[in-house]
């Protein structure tokens, strides 16, 4: 993209007012991710927008870059397809992303268009943003997930507090379950959810999803999983919706 930093600055200018009502820009404070962009822009100078992606200094800003960049003047969209793709630098893909194994994202990835993968995680310092729909089997992680457009995902999993979950869309899954994650939907038509922050074994919600997920996903029961809740165990859980196993016991 031939779009430059203090070119994008002008842009946010103009369009700012705008994207301060995207549903989910609002929910995460738009003012100061819009403030934080725009000294980033500026910090940028002539350098190209792509060099953005490697230094952001808020999580969010990534969504408002994704938000701005669609249809901002500048080269044609690029899209990508890989057969894996693990993210430790900043990178910025102007069109769609299709990675038909594994997204790994460790850094800032923003997707202008739409992204499809077998199963994308988010580890704690990522943050991934998608300016239009994704689909993936499996969707888990305890960094950003920002999405404005619909997720498809047959399995989403979020955890820890390092960041949150976000659809400005519609989420659409047979399962999506938060543990200890913010998480934000506009339109939820995913089958099974679960919000849970610290739940108590006894309470209601927990032990519906108890009942719910696979025997191979559930510990004993003087066993809690380092990575979900309680006695469910989010590692095994993710690894049968990836392989397109049954992850229910429905």
């Amino acid at each position: 993209m031939s779009l430059k930093g203090h070119e994008l600055g002008a842009q946010l200018e103009a369009r700012g007012p705008a994207l301060k009502k995207d549903w989910l820009l609002k929910k995460q404070g738009a003012g100061e991710v819009l403030e934080s962009l725009a000294e980033d822009a500026a910090s940028l100078g002539a350098k190209p927008v792509a060099k953005l992606a490697e230094n952001l200094s808020h999580p969010v800003a990534a969504y408002a870059l994704a938000l701005l960049l669609e249809g901002a003047p500048g080269e044609a969209p690029e899209s990508k397809e890989v057969e894996k793709l693990r993210v430790k630098k900043g990178q910025l893909i102007t069109g769609d992303l299709h990675v038909k194994g594994t997204l790994a994202v460790e850094s800032n990835l923003v997707v202008v268009g739409n992204l499809e993968a077998g199963r994308i995680t988010v580890g704690e310092g990522g943050s991934l943003a998608v300016g239009g729909n994704l689909k993936a089997r499996a969707l888990d992680g305890d960094g950003w997930i920002l999405v404005r457009g619909d997720v498809d995902a047959d399995l989403v999993c979020g955890y820890y507090e390092a960041g949150e979950f976000g659809v400005a869309g519609t989420l659409r899954s047979r399962l999506a379950v938060f543990s200890n994650h913010g998480a934000a939907v506009a339109k939820n038509e995913a089958q099974h959810f679960f919000d849970l922050w610290d739940p108590s074994p006894k309470s209601k919600k927990y032990q519906e999803l108890l009942k719910l997920v696979s025997p191979k996903a559930v510990l004993p029961e003087d066993e809690d999983a380092d990575m979900g809740v309680l006695q469910v165990d989010f590692r095994p859980l993710l690894k049968l919706a990836e392989a397109g196993k049954p992850f229910l016991r429905e």
